[in-house]
């Protein structure tokens, strides 16, 4: 039979002892150097707070091949309490979809909100690599684990379910203040 390994990173990442692993990522997953300078270079350039950003995961793209798509309105459901009660200013997406980051400014016109902008976004559900992401794979990967690296730092965190939010959980080494939806449902 055929081994599916991306349905492994399809589960409730509270159940994962990341506390324990955490020595092993760190001494066997740790970022390169080029890719901490544009984590470097990311934070200056957004001017990115982590102790005062929440940070927004959600995949789109062809992930319902997977698990079925967050609507909008459930994924943000909650910024609003969290930006309240935190003491938050800003709100970072990183999403593979153009529509959800329209979907948050024309819902939430009143939270500054941005994107790191070195990575695209599609209106299609093709997955990246397949349609616009054709030169400089590498140097993409480099920014996208930079990316990553800063979601799993940022103080508060709404993550979906799949390879990349149990790589920023990992990273992160403790789902504290990290909220995971899966489909229509909040793990």
């Amino acid at each position: 039979s055929k081994i599916k390994y991306n349905r492994l990173s399809l589960f409730n990442y509270k159940e994962e002892d990341l506390k324990n692993i955490k020595p092993i990522i760190n001494k066997w997953f740790s970022p390169s150097d080029s890719v901490f300078k544009y984590v470097e270079l990311f934070i200056k350039k957004y001017e990115i707070d982590i102790d005062k950003t929440l940070a927004i995961c959600f995949r789109g793209t062809d992930k319902f091949i997977d698990v079925n798509e967050t609507p909008y309105e459930t994924f943000t459901s909650q910024v609003t309490s969290i930006m309240q009660n935190k003491e938050l200013d800003r709100v970072f997406i990183q999403t593979d979809q153009t529509q959800f980051i329209d979907f948050f400014k024309s819902s939430y016109p009143n939270i500054p909100v941005f994107s790191i902008q070195e990575i695209p976004t599609t209106r299609s559900k093709k997955h990246l690599y397949k349609g616009i992401i054709q030169k400089n794979k590498v140097t993409h990967a480099q920014m996208f684990l930079a990316v990553m690296q800063i979601l799993s730092r940022c103080k508060f965190l709404i993550n979906h379910t799949g390879n990349v939010a149990r790589w920023i959980a990992t990273y992160r080494g403790s789902t504290e203040n990290m909220i995971q939806y899966k489909g229509n449902k909040l793990l």
